[in-house]
């Protein structure tokens, strides 16, 4: 078993079995988030004659040079902000939170709250697609970062369920709620 970093119990330190592959399931499904938001989620073809494929980055980018302001702060919002804050807290309290400590605590907590929202990035997307497949522009299919990007979202849902295991076994049952 690893030494406790600077003295701390964090999880990380205290891991046995099958709980030291934490780190390969927040680092895949940080993987599975970049290749599905830099690779195209869907190609739309354009009067049938013209396509071209666009991933929630470039979508992210023309939202903004078109000055949807709205449009453009959701996406952002909960397409790369929320998920790359949740993959930090889970290494956060993996690597350096002590387990039952305060700081350990408040981002469970904060873990819990943020996975209310999972799923409501790949929805978004799911919405742009069904829109403009319904649009009568042409027809779109969805693409590999699509697949990516529903992957990431569903590998950082169970890995967050598998540190959550692991801090009641571990000892911090006391800080996760039912």
């Amino acid at each position: 078993m690893a030494e406790p970093v600077g003295g701390r119990r964090t999880a990380a330190a205290l891991a046995a079995g099958w709980d030291r592959l934490v780190p390969a399931a927040i680092f895949a499904a940080l993987a599975l988030l970049a290749g599905g938001l830099y690779l195209p989620v869907m190609t739309v073809d354009r009067f049938f004659v013209f396509s071209s494929g666009f991933s929630i980055l470039d979508s992210i980018e023309a939202l903004y040079e078109a000055e949807e302001w709205l449009l453009f702060a959701a996406i952002l919002l909960f397409s790369v902000v929320f998920p790359v804050l949740k993959l930090g807290c889970c290494a956060v309290l993996w690597w350096a939170a002590a387990v039952g400590g305060p700081g350990h605590r408040r981002l469970a907590r904060l873990l819990d709250d943020l996975g209310r929202w999972s799923m409501l990035d790949v929805f978004l997307v799911a919405i742009l697609l069904v829109t403009i497949r319904t649009a009568g522009v042409g027809g779109a299919r969805t693409e590999i970062g699509l697949y990516l990007f529903t992957a990431a979202v569903i590998v950082s849902m169970l890995t967050v369920q598998w540190i959550r295991s692991a801090g009641r076994r571990l000892g911090g049952a006391a800080e996760w709620r039912s």
